[in-house]
C-alpha cells in the first residue's frame, strides 16, 4: 500500500474513517481501513501501456555499452540511483535477474524496473541527438567511477552515493570549450 491515511469525518460526531490507496499496475484503488473498497479510475488505460521487452533492452545494452546503459539511468532518474545503483540494475538485467526496485520504481512506474529502464533509455537517447557531448561527458564519469571502483575493489561509500545523487540535479554539468566531450 501507498500514500498516507486521510481523515474522512462524516460528522464531527462520527469516528472518521482512515483511506489508503494501493498502487497497481492495473490502477489506483481506495481502501477504507474497514474493509472496504472502492475502485477509482485508472491513471491511462491498460491498453495504453506499452510492455517492455527485455531482449530489447539487453541489445540497447550490448550496442550502446554498459557506461552508457549506467549513464542513463542516473540522469533519467535526475540523481536517484547512484552509478553503483545503477550498476545492479543494468547487471540484473543482462543476467535476467529479478531487481528489488526502488521507491521511484514503485511510484513511477508501477514496480516495474523493466519500465523504468526502458524509459530512461528512451530518454536519454534523446537527449544524445541534441545534447552529445553532455550525454559523452556523463558516460566518461560513469566509466572513471566504475574503473575507481575496480581499482580500490569496492564500491564508493554510501556516503559518496548519497552525495552525488543529491548534487546531481545541481552539478551543471558542462562540457570544456574546444571539445569534443570525450
Amino acid at each position: 500500500m501507498c500514500g498516507s491515511p486521510t481523515d474522512r469525518s462524516k460528522s464531527s460526531h462520527e469516528k472518521p474513517e482512515k483511506v489508503v490507496y494501493e498502487v497497481s499496475r492495473k490502477g489506483i484503488k481506495q481502501v477504507l481501513l474497514t474493509g472496504q473498497s472502492t475502485a477509482l479510475p485508472k491513471t491511462q488505460p491498460q491498453e495504453q501501456i506499452e510492455e517492455p521487452n527485455r531482449e530489447r533492452l539487453v541489445k540497447i545494452v550490448k550496442e550502446r555499452g554498459k557506461p552508457w546503459a549506467i549513464a542513463a539511468l542516473v540522469d533519467g532518474s535526475i540523481g536517484y540511483h547512484s552509478v553503483e545503483s545503477a550498476e545492479q540494475m543494468i547487471t540484473g538485467l543482462l543476467e535476467g535477474k529479478a531487481y528489488g526496485g526502488s521507491e521511484r520504481c514503485v511510484c513511477c512506474f508501477y514496480n516495474d524496473p523493466l519500465a523504468e529502464i526502458d524509459h530512461d533509455f528512451g530518454y536519454f537517447a534523446g537527449k544524445d541527438k541534441y545534447s552529445e557531448e553532455r550525454v559523452k561527458l556523463l558516460v566518461n564519469y560513469v566509466r572513471e567511477v566504475l574503473r575507481m571502483n575496480r581499482k580500490r575493489g569496492r564500491a564508493r561509500s554510501w556516503l559518496e552515493q548519497t552525495t552525488e545523487s543529491m548534487l546531481y540535479p545541481t552539478s551543471n554539468l558542462k562540457v570544456p570549450r574546444g571539445t569534443s566531450g570525450a
